[in-house]
Protein backbone atom coordinates (compact mmCIF):
# COMPACT_ATOMS: atom_id res chain seq x y z
CA UNK A 1 0.00 0.00 0.00
CA UNK A 2 1.39 3.49 -1.15
CA UNK A 3 1.65 5.98 1.14
CA UNK A 4 -1.08 8.05 0.29
CA UNK A 5 -3.61 5.31 -0.32
CA UNK A 6 -2.25 4.53 3.51
CA UNK A 7 -3.29 8.08 4.60
CA UNK A 8 -6.96 7.97 2.45
CA UNK A 9 -7.78 4.50 4.69
CA UNK A 10 -6.73 6.46 7.88
CA UNK A 11 -8.87 9.35 7.03
CA UNK A 12 -12.03 7.24 5.62
CA UNK A 13 -11.90 4.37 8.52
CA UNK A 14 -14.39 5.62 10.76
CA UNK A 15 -16.79 5.72 7.67
CA UNK A 16 -15.84 2.34 6.50
CA UNK A 17 -17.36 0.51 8.98
CA UNK A 18 -20.50 -0.89 7.91
CA UNK A 19 -20.79 -4.38 10.03
CA UNK A 20 -22.01 -5.25 13.34
CA UNK A 21 -21.73 -3.50 16.56
CA UNK A 22 -20.56 -5.73 19.18
CA UNK A 23 -21.30 -3.97 22.99
CA UNK A 24 -18.92 -4.88 25.75
CA UNK A 25 -19.40 -3.56 29.85
CA UNK A 26 -18.14 -4.46 32.92
CA UNK A 27 -21.63 -5.38 34.53
CA UNK A 28 -21.96 -8.01 30.94
CA UNK A 29 -21.59 -12.03 30.58
CA UNK A 30 -19.46 -13.41 28.11
CA UNK A 31 -22.56 -16.04 27.11
CA UNK A 32 -24.69 -12.84 26.26
CA UNK A 33 -24.73 -12.14 22.13
CA UNK A 34 -23.22 -8.58 22.52
CA UNK A 35 -26.27 -7.15 20.57
CA UNK A 36 -26.61 -3.92 23.12
CA UNK A 37 -25.30 -3.15 26.12
CA UNK A 38 -28.66 -4.73 27.82
CA UNK A 39 -26.85 -7.89 26.32
CA UNK A 40 -23.39 -6.87 26.67
CA UNK A 41 -20.03 -8.94 26.71
CA UNK A 42 -18.16 -9.16 30.04
CA UNK A 43 -14.74 -8.50 28.78
CA UNK A 44 -12.99 -6.71 25.70
CA UNK A 45 -11.17 -10.45 24.27
CA UNK A 46 -14.49 -11.81 23.65
CA UNK A 47 -15.88 -8.77 22.07
CA UNK A 48 -12.66 -9.27 19.54
CA UNK A 49 -13.06 -12.86 19.11
CA UNK A 50 -16.48 -12.38 17.98
CA UNK A 51 -15.66 -9.48 15.17
CA UNK A 52 -14.95 -9.60 11.88
CA UNK A 53 -13.84 -7.25 9.18
CA UNK A 54 -16.15 -3.78 9.28
CA UNK A 55 -17.31 -4.44 12.30
CA UNK A 56 -17.00 -2.27 15.73
CA UNK A 57 -16.50 -3.10 19.47
CA UNK A 58 -17.74 -0.69 21.60
CA UNK A 59 -16.37 -0.26 25.61
CA UNK A 60 -19.16 0.99 28.35
CA UNK A 61 -17.35 3.12 30.47
CA UNK A 62 -15.96 1.42 33.38
CA UNK A 63 -12.31 -1.05 34.68
CA UNK A 64 -11.70 -3.80 33.21
CA UNK A 65 -9.37 -6.43 34.48
CA UNK A 66 -7.90 -8.45 31.32
CA UNK A 67 -4.32 -9.59 29.78
CA UNK A 68 -2.79 -10.76 26.80
CA UNK A 69 -5.81 -9.83 24.86
CA UNK A 70 -4.73 -10.98 21.16
CA UNK A 71 -5.78 -9.66 17.88
CA UNK A 72 -5.13 -11.98 14.95
CA UNK A 73 -7.65 -11.13 12.14
CA UNK A 74 -7.73 -8.90 9.37
CA UNK A 75 -10.01 -5.66 9.69
CA UNK A 76 -11.06 -3.47 9.09
CA UNK A 77 -12.39 -3.56 12.69
CA UNK A 78 -12.78 -0.53 15.27
CA UNK A 79 -12.32 -1.00 19.05
CA UNK A 80 -13.42 2.12 20.77
CA UNK A 81 -14.10 3.34 24.50
CA UNK A 82 -17.43 5.08 25.42
CA UNK A 83 -16.67 7.16 28.31
CA UNK A 84 -13.59 6.40 30.56
CA UNK A 85 -12.31 2.88 29.74
CA UNK A 86 -9.50 1.43 31.94
CA UNK A 87 -7.64 -1.82 31.08
CA UNK A 88 -5.83 -3.32 34.00
CA UNK A 89 -3.70 -5.50 32.48
CA UNK A 90 -2.54 -7.12 35.71
CA UNK A 91 0.97 -7.58 34.65
CA UNK A 92 0.62 -9.14 31.64
CA UNK A 93 0.53 -7.59 28.36
CA UNK A 94 -2.07 -5.39 26.70
CA UNK A 95 -2.80 -5.77 23.33
CA UNK A 96 -0.87 -7.79 21.09
CA UNK A 97 -1.27 -7.77 17.54
CA UNK A 98 -0.08 -11.38 16.15
CA UNK A 99 -0.99 -11.26 12.13
CA UNK A 100 -3.35 -8.01 12.29
CA UNK A 101 -3.82 -6.06 10.23
CA UNK A 102 -6.20 -2.70 9.61
CA UNK A 103 -7.53 -2.54 13.70
CA UNK A 104 -7.85 0.83 15.29
CA UNK A 105 -8.31 0.94 18.92
CA UNK A 106 -9.16 4.52 20.26
CA UNK A 107 -9.87 5.94 23.77
CA UNK A 108 -8.48 3.60 26.45
CA UNK A 109 -6.48 3.82 29.55
CA UNK A 110 -3.91 0.73 29.67
CA UNK A 111 -1.99 0.41 32.84
CA UNK A 112 -0.31 -2.08 34.59
CA UNK A 113 1.40 -4.60 32.32
CA UNK A 114 4.50 -5.68 31.13
CA UNK A 115 4.13 -4.33 27.31
CA UNK A 116 1.19 -1.75 26.76
CA UNK A 117 0.63 -2.70 23.09
CA UNK A 118 3.04 -5.40 21.18
CA UNK A 119 3.35 -5.46 17.69
CA UNK A 120 4.38 -8.55 16.60
CA UNK A 121 4.68 -12.39 17.83
CA UNK A 122 6.37 -14.91 17.44
CA UNK A 123 7.28 -14.53 13.20
CA UNK A 124 4.07 -12.74 12.49
CA UNK A 125 3.68 -9.35 12.16
CA UNK A 126 1.83 -6.27 12.16
CA UNK A 127 0.14 -3.70 9.62
CA UNK A 128 -2.09 -0.82 9.14
CA UNK A 129 -2.83 -0.25 13.15
CA UNK A 130 -3.63 2.77 14.26
CA UNK A 131 -4.03 3.82 18.05
CA UNK A 132 -5.58 6.97 18.92
CA UNK A 133 -6.51 8.62 22.17
CA UNK A 134 -5.08 6.18 24.58
CA UNK A 135 -3.24 6.94 27.88
CA UNK A 136 -0.45 3.90 28.62
CA UNK A 137 1.20 4.21 31.91
CA UNK A 138 2.50 2.83 35.00
CA UNK A 139 4.08 -0.65 33.65
CA UNK A 140 7.11 -1.94 31.84
CA UNK A 141 7.36 -0.69 28.24
CA UNK A 142 4.30 1.70 26.83
CA UNK A 143 4.76 0.17 23.25
CA UNK A 144 6.82 -1.27 20.89
CA UNK A 145 7.75 -3.84 18.15
CA UNK A 146 7.79 -7.39 18.83
CA UNK A 147 8.50 -9.67 15.74
CA UNK A 148 8.03 -10.22 12.55
CA UNK A 149 6.77 -7.69 9.80
CA UNK A 150 5.58 -4.18 10.74
CA UNK A 151 4.15 -1.73 9.06
CA UNK A 152 2.23 0.84 8.30
CA UNK A 153 1.51 1.62 12.20
CA UNK A 154 -0.19 5.48 13.29
CA UNK A 155 0.43 6.39 17.08
CA UNK A 156 -1.59 9.31 17.55
CA UNK A 157 -2.32 11.82 21.09
CA UNK A 158 -1.80 9.27 23.21
CA UNK A 159 -0.38 9.79 26.86
CA UNK A 160 2.46 7.80 28.20
CA UNK A 161 3.94 7.57 30.87
CA UNK A 162 5.55 6.35 34.19
CA UNK A 163 6.86 3.23 32.67
CA UNK A 164 9.95 1.33 34.07
CA UNK A 165 11.75 0.49 31.21
CA UNK A 166 10.71 2.96 28.12
CA UNK A 167 7.76 4.44 26.83
CA UNK A 168 8.17 2.61 23.40
CA UNK A 169 10.74 0.95 21.82
CA UNK A 170 10.45 -0.32 17.96
CA UNK A 171 13.35 -2.14 17.85
CA UNK A 172 12.63 -5.50 16.31
CA UNK A 173 15.78 -7.79 16.36
CA UNK A 174 14.51 -10.62 13.92
CA UNK A 175 12.08 -8.41 11.82
CA UNK A 176 11.27 -5.17 10.09
CA UNK A 177 9.67 -1.63 11.01
CA UNK A 178 8.62 0.09 7.73
CA UNK A 179 6.47 3.38 7.89
CA UNK A 180 5.67 4.35 11.68
CA UNK A 181 4.02 7.51 12.45
CA UNK A 182 4.08 8.56 15.94
CA UNK A 183 1.99 12.00 15.95
CA UNK A 184 0.89 14.48 18.47
CA UNK A 185 1.88 12.47 21.33
CA UNK A 186 2.92 12.65 24.69
CA UNK A 187 6.13 10.65 26.09
CA UNK A 188 7.10 11.72 29.40
CA UNK A 189 8.20 10.48 33.22
CA UNK A 190 9.74 6.90 31.86
CA UNK A 191 12.48 5.81 34.29
CA UNK A 192 14.61 4.15 31.25
CA UNK A 193 16.05 1.50 33.15
CA UNK A 194 18.22 -0.61 31.75
CA UNK A 195 19.57 1.32 29.14
CA UNK A 196 16.04 2.30 27.30
CA UNK A 197 14.80 5.75 26.41
CA UNK A 198 11.85 7.34 26.09
CA UNK A 199 11.08 6.61 22.30
CA UNK A 200 13.98 4.53 21.03
CA UNK A 201 14.71 2.20 17.58
CA UNK A 202 17.64 0.49 18.48
CA UNK A 203 20.33 -1.03 15.90
CA UNK A 204 18.81 -4.60 15.18
CA UNK A 205 16.57 -5.17 12.70
CA UNK A 206 15.17 -3.38 9.44
CA UNK A 207 13.39 -0.20 9.96
CA UNK A 208 12.42 2.81 7.43
CA UNK A 209 10.06 5.33 7.06
CA UNK A 210 10.29 6.28 10.60
CA UNK A 211 8.40 10.12 11.73
CA UNK A 212 7.91 11.56 15.01
CA UNK A 213 5.58 14.50 14.27
CA UNK A 214 4.82 17.47 17.08
CA UNK A 215 5.34 15.09 20.12
CA UNK A 216 6.06 16.24 23.13
CA UNK A 217 8.97 14.18 24.93
CA UNK A 218 10.12 15.10 28.34
CA UNK A 219 11.50 14.30 31.95
CA UNK A 220 12.63 10.51 30.82
CA UNK A 221 15.77 9.37 32.57
CA UNK A 222 17.76 8.75 29.48
CA UNK A 223 17.41 9.64 25.97
CA UNK A 224 14.05 11.80 25.41
CA UNK A 225 14.23 10.23 21.40
CA UNK A 226 16.88 7.57 19.69
CA UNK A 227 16.10 6.18 16.34
CA UNK A 228 18.37 4.07 14.15
CA UNK A 229 17.03 4.36 11.24
CA UNK A 230 17.57 5.76 7.42
CA UNK A 231 15.63 8.86 6.41
CA UNK A 232 14.32 9.28 9.77
CA UNK A 233 11.62 12.62 9.88
CA UNK A 234 11.37 14.37 13.48
CA UNK A 235 9.13 17.84 13.19
CA UNK A 236 7.98 19.90 15.49
CA UNK A 237 9.09 18.50 18.70
CA UNK A 238 9.02 19.83 21.82
CA UNK A 239 12.13 17.92 23.88
CA UNK A 240 12.66 18.93 27.37
CA UNK A 241 14.45 17.40 30.60
CA UNK A 242 15.65 14.29 29.27
CA UNK A 243 18.88 12.31 30.71
CA UNK A 244 18.23 13.07 34.02
CA UNK A 245 19.29 10.04 36.00
CA UNK A 246 17.10 8.72 38.71
CA UNK A 247 18.49 5.36 40.87
CA UNK A 248 18.85 2.14 38.87
CA UNK A 249 18.81 4.65 35.26
CA UNK A 250 20.92 5.62 32.73
CA UNK A 251 24.32 7.93 33.21
CA UNK A 252 23.27 9.36 30.35
CA UNK A 253 20.63 10.76 27.94
CA UNK A 254 20.09 13.27 25.14
CA UNK A 255 16.89 15.34 23.84
CA UNK A 256 17.53 13.98 20.39
CA UNK A 257 20.14 11.03 18.95
CA UNK A 258 20.02 9.93 15.43
CA UNK A 259 22.36 7.31 14.07
CA UNK A 260 22.06 7.25 10.46
CA UNK A 261 20.73 9.91 7.71
CA UNK A 262 17.63 12.24 9.42
CA UNK A 263 15.80 15.60 9.55
CA UNK A 264 14.96 17.44 12.72
CA UNK A 265 13.33 20.29 12.12
CA UNK A 266 11.12 22.56 13.60
CA UNK A 267 11.95 20.92 17.25
CA UNK A 268 12.43 23.18 20.51
CA UNK A 269 14.32 21.69 22.73
CA UNK A 270 15.32 22.54 26.46
CA UNK A 271 17.73 21.45 29.48
CA UNK A 272 18.38 18.10 28.51
CA UNK A 273 21.81 15.41 29.06
CA UNK A 274 22.15 16.43 32.36
CA UNK A 275 23.02 13.33 33.59
CA UNK A 276 25.96 11.82 34.98
CA UNK A 277 28.29 12.04 31.90
CA UNK A 278 26.44 15.61 30.84
CA UNK A 279 25.64 15.44 27.14
CA UNK A 280 24.05 17.66 24.43
CA UNK A 281 20.57 18.72 23.47
CA UNK A 282 21.25 16.29 20.02
CA UNK A 283 23.64 13.66 18.53
CA UNK A 284 24.34 13.38 15.95
CA UNK A 285 25.98 9.85 14.49
CA UNK A 286 24.84 9.78 10.35
CA UNK A 287 25.85 11.56 7.73
CA UNK A 288 23.99 13.96 5.68
CA UNK A 289 21.79 15.07 8.12
CA UNK A 290 19.85 18.18 8.55
CA UNK A 291 18.92 20.09 11.59
CA UNK A 292 16.48 23.03 10.22
CA UNK A 293 14.23 25.74 12.56
CA UNK A 294 15.04 24.82 15.48
CA UNK A 295 15.48 26.47 18.62
CA UNK A 296 18.20 24.39 21.03
CA UNK A 297 19.03 25.65 24.51
CA UNK A 298 20.28 25.00 27.51
CA UNK A 299 22.06 21.48 27.47
CA UNK A 300 24.52 20.18 29.99
CA UNK A 301 26.95 19.79 26.71
CA UNK A 302 26.69 21.42 23.60
CA UNK A 303 23.59 22.51 21.58
CA UNK A 304 24.54 19.55 19.34
CA UNK A 305 27.79 17.01 19.35
CA UNK A 306 27.96 15.55 15.83
CA UNK A 307 30.35 12.45 15.14
CA UNK A 308 28.47 12.21 11.29
CA UNK A 309 27.64 15.51 8.91
CA UNK A 310 25.00 17.58 9.96
CA UNK A 311 23.69 20.59 7.74
CA UNK A 312 22.37 23.43 10.03
CA UNK A 313 20.16 26.01 8.76
CA UNK A 314 17.96 28.46 10.41
CA UNK A 315 18.53 27.42 13.54
CA UNK A 316 19.13 29.46 17.20
CA UNK A 317 21.05 28.47 19.82
CA UNK A 318 20.44 30.15 23.27
CA UNK A 319 22.19 29.72 26.33
CA UNK A 320 24.59 27.22 25.37
CA UNK A 321 28.12 26.16 26.47
CA UNK A 322 28.61 26.04 23.10
CA UNK A 323 26.29 25.49 20.20
CA UNK A 324 27.77 22.73 18.19
CA UNK A 325 30.86 20.60 18.59
CA UNK A 326 32.25 18.01 16.24
CA UNK A 327 34.01 14.75 17.85
CA UNK A 328 35.86 12.45 15.98
CA UNK A 329 35.30 12.47 12.09
CA UNK A 330 32.32 14.87 12.62
CA UNK A 331 31.86 17.60 10.87
CA UNK A 332 29.16 20.36 10.43
CA UNK A 333 28.04 22.77 7.80
CA UNK A 334 26.50 26.79 9.78
CA UNK A 335 26.13 29.24 7.89
CA UNK A 336 24.47 32.97 8.54
CA UNK A 337 20.92 32.16 8.80
CA UNK A 338 22.14 30.48 12.59
CA UNK A 339 21.91 32.71 15.38
CA UNK A 340 24.09 31.88 18.79
CA UNK A 341 23.30 34.13 21.64
CA UNK A 342 24.12 34.04 25.46
CA UNK A 343 26.18 30.87 24.34
CA UNK A 344 29.57 30.60 26.68
CA UNK A 345 32.21 30.38 23.53
CA UNK A 346 31.41 30.60 20.03
CA UNK A 347 31.15 28.15 17.29
CA UNK A 348 30.64 30.17 14.06
CA UNK A 349 32.19 33.73 12.74
CA UNK A 350 29.63 33.38 10.16
CA UNK A 351 26.29 32.82 12.61
CA UNK A 352 24.53 36.25 13.85
CA UNK A 353 25.16 37.17 17.60
CA UNK A 354 21.77 38.80 18.20
CA UNK A 355 18.78 38.47 20.84
CA UNK A 356 16.57 36.37 19.24
CA UNK A 357 13.80 38.50 21.26
CA UNK A 358 11.51 35.58 22.32
CA UNK A 359 8.75 35.70 24.28
CA UNK A 360 9.30 33.84 27.53
CA UNK A 361 12.08 31.46 27.31
CA UNK A 362 12.03 28.48 28.68
CA UNK A 363 8.18 28.43 28.83
CA UNK A 364 7.60 30.12 25.36
CA UNK A 365 10.24 30.55 22.02
CA UNK A 366 7.48 32.30 20.11
CA UNK A 367 9.84 35.58 18.60
CA UNK A 368 8.59 38.85 20.06
CA UNK A 369 7.82 41.89 17.29
CA UNK A 370 10.93 43.21 16.21
CA UNK A 371 12.85 40.20 16.75
CA UNK A 372 16.10 40.23 14.04
CA UNK A 373 15.02 36.26 13.38
CA UNK A 374 12.09 37.62 11.69
CA UNK A 375 12.27 37.01 8.01
CA UNK A 376 16.32 36.56 8.15
CA UNK A 377 16.37 32.95 7.60
CA UNK A 378 16.28 30.81 3.55
CA UNK A 379 13.44 28.29 2.02
CA UNK A 380 14.20 24.67 3.53
CA UNK A 381 13.51 22.43 0.78
CA UNK A 382 10.36 20.19 1.57
CA UNK A 383 8.94 22.68 4.66
CA UNK A 384 6.35 23.88 4.26
CA UNK A 385 5.19 25.04 7.85
CA UNK A 386 6.47 25.58 11.34
CA UNK A 387 6.09 23.72 14.48
CA UNK A 388 2.28 25.10 14.96
CA UNK A 389 1.36 24.35 11.29
CA UNK A 390 1.40 27.58 10.11
CA UNK A 391 2.17 28.04 6.65
CA UNK A 392 6.44 29.63 5.98
CA UNK A 393 7.21 32.36 5.18
CA UNK A 394 4.94 34.83 7.05
CA UNK A 395 6.70 37.73 5.39
CA UNK A 396 9.31 37.90 2.37
CA UNK A 397 11.67 34.90 3.82
CA UNK A 398 11.19 32.21 6.41
CA UNK A 399 12.06 32.86 10.17
CA UNK A 400 14.64 31.83 12.01
CA UNK A 401 13.72 29.38 14.90
CA UNK A 402 10.58 26.55 15.19
CA UNK A 403 7.93 29.25 14.89
CA UNK A 404 7.06 31.75 12.59
CA UNK A 405 6.36 35.36 13.41
CA UNK A 406 2.40 36.08 13.18
CA UNK A 407 1.11 39.50 13.46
Amino acid sequence: MSKYLYLVFLLLFPVMLTGEIFYVSASGDDNNNGSSYDKAFKTIAKGIVRAQAKDTVLIKEGAYYEKDTRIDKPGPILIKAEGKVVLDCGKGRGFIFDNASKIEIDGLEIKNYTAGLQFGSKNNGARNITIRNCSIHDGGNGFGGWDGSVSDILLENLDVYNNTNCGGDFTIPNGSITNLTVRKCKIHDNLCKGGNDGFGIGHKGSKSGIRIINCEVYNNNSDGIDIDADGTVIDGCIVYNNGIPGEGTPSWGVGIKVWKDSKIINCVLYHNGYGKDGNPGISIAGPNCLVANCVISDSQDAGIVTGGSVKLVNNIFYKERTAVRADGNGSYNMDSTNIEFYCESETSEKSLKVDPKFVNPPSDFHLKAGSPAIDAGIKVDKVATDAEGVNRPQGKNFDIGAYEFKE
